[in-house]
């Protein structure tokens, strides 16, 4: 399905909507869970309830849903998922990494880690939209897979002329 009412320049075109995950708890509110893998806060949780709430009013033209695997953003995924009556496909390779890669400290032990975890998460956005073209695609994931996937629609747009929908081969 697409927009019910697009103009003419939304014709044909694919829609993402990246949903960045509520609060997380803090560590120290639950020493019991992985740290990295925190889940959703009391605040998060709210945060998550008012973003679906808002995506109900799209609710017939959303296609599909992606999450991370991490708990705070399937949480999140969850939430919208029961007001738009789709189930999140999960996905590790869309799990947060480091800001690291931003300073680009090549040197860093870190750096390399997560390099490979941003190129996963690429891959795995290249596969989305191209199984998708012309669909409405929610994604829930973290705060860098979102600037990752903004500078790749950045690339994409510049690409256009080109004809290619694919940033990594």
């Amino acid at each position: 399905m697409v927009l019910k009412n697009p103009n003419k320049y939304q014709e044909g075109k694919t829609f993402v909507y990246f949903v960045r995950h509520g609060e997380r708890i803090s560590s120290k509110e639950d020493m019991n869970l992985e740290a990295g893998n925190l889940g959703l806060s009391s605040l998060g949780k709210k945060q998550a309830k008012e973003v679906a709430k808002k995506f109900t009013k799209i609710k017939g033209e959303i296609d599909v849903m992606y999450s991370s695997s991490m708990n705070r953003a399937f949480e999140t995924a969850k939430e919208i998922a029961k007001s738009v009556s789709k189930k999140p496909i999960v996905y590790d390779s869309l799990s947060e990494f480091n800001k690291i890669l931003w300073r680009k400290k090549y040197y860093h032990y870190k750096f390399w880690k997560h390099f490979i975890k941003y190129r996963g998460a690429m891959k795995t956005f290249n596969k989305i939209l191209n199984e998708h073209k012309g669909k409405v695609i929610v994604i829930v994931a973290h705060g860098n897979i979102k600037k990752s996937f903004r500078l790749c629609i950045r690339l994409l747009d510049a690409q256009d002329a080109k004809s290619s929908t694919s940033i990594l081969t």
